[in-house]
């Protein structure tokens, strides 16, 4: 695995702002796959282990936070991440599409022609493990207890 990263980390305005910005992008080699392929013989789906052969995840992450008060803090983070396979030589259709090649369903198969064909999968296929954004907005109050 090779990665790579570069970021700002600072805090302005008296420490009250905190505001961290960073860039990123890890290259996987060998990384093992879990696949489900479709039996037509015992009409089950059956998980095999898959090579997939180059990996890449990349993207970019903001982190802010503000201090209000004493009492009062805000924060929110929002993360873009492109995470895909550069080279996956044998990868499996989709489980809908191995489906779909002998058991023609309406409405589920209608997005493939009929009959539905096992093609090739691109070599640049998507990873569906992570969004492709995600974030937080949170607030933190602390009440001091009266005595």
């Amino acid at each position: 695995m090779n990665a790579y990263e570069l970021g700002l980390k600072s805090k302005w305005f008296d420490d009250t702002v905190l505001l961290n910005l960073d860039v990123f992008r890890s290259d996987y080699q060998g990384l093992q796959v879990t696949a489900v392929l479709f039996q037509p013989v015992s009409n089950v789906f059956a998980p095999v282990i898959r090579n997939a052969a180059v990996s890449r995840s990349q993207g970019v992450e903001l982190e802010t936070q503000w201090a209000a008060t004493r009492n009062l803090r805000l924060s929110a983070n929002i993360t873009y991440l492109e995470s895909f396979y550069v080279s996956f030589p044998n990868a499996s259709p989709p489980i809908l599409q191995q489906y779909c090649t002998t058991n023609y369903v309406l409405p589920y198969c209608s997005i493939y022609p009929k009959p539905v064909r096992i093609l090739p999968i691109s070599p640049v296929k998507p990873r569906h493990t992570r969004p492709r954004w995600s974030g937080s907005v949170t607030g933190q109050l602390q009440h001091a207890a009266s005595r």
